[in-house]
């Protein structure tokens, strides 16, 4: 839970008093898509299967998003939201060692909310007096306490909730505020609940590979079959929930994470571009390479709902972490990945706060949040590590902008925090992340033996 300071309120205040605008005269909807690149997606819009995303980029701007190296999604979905990088915001990877860990190599927790050292977002709107609902975005469990409805990245049963087993804990608040936490847990989707007509549309899954997918109880790091199965339930999950929340929730920001694009990316790009690998099933790639371009329909389906309930006088960002290329592995379970991350992810932006047809100058995930602080009349910080991308902006927002304040983590202090210390599933998960090579010995990334191996991308 994140409070303001009284002081912190006053500077704010005057900050704001400064500016002409007092109330937001733009509404926002981020959209995150975990992965997207457009390599991917260029050759959908040219033949017309993005309709949703198509009609953004014909009436706003877009261009490649420049991501932060190493590219793990907890440090990224978090500067995202901070407009800071991890050496300020802290959260660095998928692991965190406690400042009273008596054995770093062995005392790691999951990463998670607590452990983030600046505000975010959604703290800073609520310190303004705005409001804001957040949903599935990495590193958000525990809930915080804002001004609105934040759905943590614990909400969804999947891949990350399974393998840590945190989900269970009593007292940690997975929805904020806790009264709506049965009316968001209705519209979660279980993995066992999958439609697989819906799966079935987007691939031609053997008779075998059907029944791997109905019988999954669990996702195995690397298996493409489970990992779908639990990410698309999850990726469901958020959606639905967004949706619900731009309908019976409205905010001056709203921001939902799209989660499936990515894993989808690493367990079947040696199907999608088989010429990049050796030894692909050429019968599996004709059956199986249309999956990741489809999924990419689908998932603009979900934008199209989102848009929709939305409105159209919301301004909308569109955005990934990084975007994807093939690592020249086949993804096997348990040992490989066939698609890594790249540093050119995804930007879009339209709307009534967005210039159309404007040309974003090398906009960095580090802009993002400056960007939307900009577009909702609030003051950026100066102790931000990214830009406002001005070049991008509408008259208005640039007239009434506010000046800027020294830094929002003024603003605000961080209660006792809850505690976060590791269970004996949290320790199974951190073994597993050790087998694969994905962590050192002290429990920072690994860099594993083998071809490729330092390219490996997230699990």
């Amino acid at each position: 839970m994140w409070l303001p300071r009284a002081a912190g309120l006053a500077l704010l205040a005057a900050a704001l008093c400064a500016c002409p605008r007092q109330e937001p005269s733009h509404r926002v909807l981020l959209v995150g898509i975990d992965g997207a690149t457009f390599r991917v997606a260029d050759p959908l819009l040219r033949a017309g299967k993005l309709p949703n995303l198509a009609a953004l980029i014909e009436r706003g701007v877009r261009a490649p998003l420049l991501s932060d190296e190493p590219m793990y999604s907890p440090a990224l979905w978090t500067t995202i939201a901070t407009g800071k990088g991890r050496a300020k915001h802290g959260i660095e990877s998928f692991t965190v060692v406690p400042p009273d860990a008596a054995d770093p190599a062995r005392d790691q927790v999951l990463v998670n909310g607590n452990f983030r050292r600046t505000a975010a977002l959604w703290n800073m709107l609520t310190i303004a007096g705005r409001t804001v609902n957040f949903v599935g975005w990495w590193a958000t469990w525990p809930a915080e306490a804002v001004a609105g409805t934040m759905v943590s990245d614990r909400t969804a049963r999947d891949r990350f909730a399974d393998w840590a087993a945190d989900r269970a804990r009593p007292g940690f608040r997975k929805v904020h505020p806790p009264e709506a936490e049965a009316e968001i847990g209705a519209l979660v989707t279980p993995p066992q609940a999958i439609d697989f007509r819906e799966l079935q549309a987007l691939a031609s899954f053997s008779e075998a590979e059907r029944a791997r997918l109905a019988g999954a109880q669990e996702a195995i790091p690397y298996d493409g079959l489970s990992v779908l199965k639990f990410a698309h339930q999850a990726q469901k999950s958020y959606a639905r929930i967004g949706h619900y929340c731009l309908r019976q929730r409205p905010a001056d920001l709203t921001a939902v994470l799209l989660v499936a694009t990515d894993p989808v990316s690493h367990c079947f790009w040696h199907d999608y571009e088989p010429e990049s690998f050796e030894g692909v099933d050429p019968e599996e790639a004709a059956r199986l390479g249309g999956l990741i371009p489809r999924y990419y329909e689908y998932v603009d389906g979900l934008l199209g709902e989102l848009l929709a309930a939305a409105g159209p006088e919301t301004t909308v960002i569109v955005c990934s972490d990084h975007g994807f290329r093939a690592s020249g592995l086949v993804a096997k379970p348990y040992e490989a990945q066939s698609g890594e991350h790249d540093l050119h992810g995804l930007f879009v932006a339209a709307g009534p706060a967005i210039r159309r047809g404007a040309e974003p100058r090398e906009p960095r995930i580090f802009d993002i949040a400056p960007t939307l602080l900009a577009i909702l009349g609030l003051p950026i910080a100066r102790d931000f590590d990214g830009r406002v991308l001005r070049e991008i902006l509408a008259p208005d927002v640039l007239e009434d902008a506010p000046a800027p304040i020294e830094s929002w983590d003024r603003l605000w202090r961080r209660t006792e925090p809850e505690a976060a210390a590791a269970g004996g599933a949290d320790e199974a998960f951190l073994e597993e992340l050790r087998v694969l090579g994905y962590l050192g010995a002290a429990g920072g990334p690994g860099s594993p033996a083998g071809p490729g191996a330092a390219r490996r991308p997230e699990p």
